[in-house]
């Protein structure tokens, strides 16, 4: 069974689950994973994430490790030389005065700036999460300030990663 089928099987109780603490659950999965783990030791930290999260019906936890797998391979062949930043709390200050604060999912570091990776668990069909990955443009862009701000390093590029569907959307500047 696929990520997104999982996603969208029915549990037992015949309920769809709940995609943002699926999400959640997901996120912190992401966040925690490093593929050079043993491989019982990384489903195990799948289930208890997903256990955690009460979310474990939803999901097998192979689909968590496929999804870190999937991410980590495309974060090779793209950025080689990537060191990874997990869960970067971000702020900066506007000319305004307003406190812009998040958290970026992932922020790489490589040797000509930096690339901001905000995961999305949307599991509708690949046309209508490009069309949402273009709704957060808004967040990476204050990302990416923040991090420039932060570092002095540019932000090369900024991406929506959909775990749920195996891709990634490029959001342009």
């Amino acid at each position: 069974m696929s990520f997104r089928q999982a996603c969208l099987a029915r549990p037992a109780a015949g309920l769809a689950p709940d995609m943002q603490i699926l999400g959640q659950a997901v996120h912190t999965f992401l966040a925690a994973d490093r593929p050079d783990r043993d491989p019982q030791l990384r489903l195990q930290r799948a289930q208890d994430i997903l256990d955690r999260w009460q979310v474990s019906p939803s999901l097998p936890p192979q689909a968590l490790v496929s999804a870190s797998q999937a991410l980590h391979a495309w974060v090779q062949t793209r950025w080689p030389q990537a060191t990874w930043h997990r869960e970067l709390a971000v702020h900066h200050r506007l000319p305004s005065g307003t406190l812009v604060q998040g958290q970026a999912d992932l922020v790489l570091s490589t040797p000509d700036g930096l690339v901001v990776i905000d995961h999305k668990t949307f599991p509708g069909r690949l046309q209508d999460a490009q069309t949402r990955a273009l709704g957060h443009a808004g967040q990476l862009a204050a990302y990416a300030t923040a991090c420039t701000q932060a570092t002095g390093q540019p932000v090369l590029e900024r991406w929506i990663h959909l775990p749920v569907l195996g891709q990634a959307v490029r959001v342009s500047r």
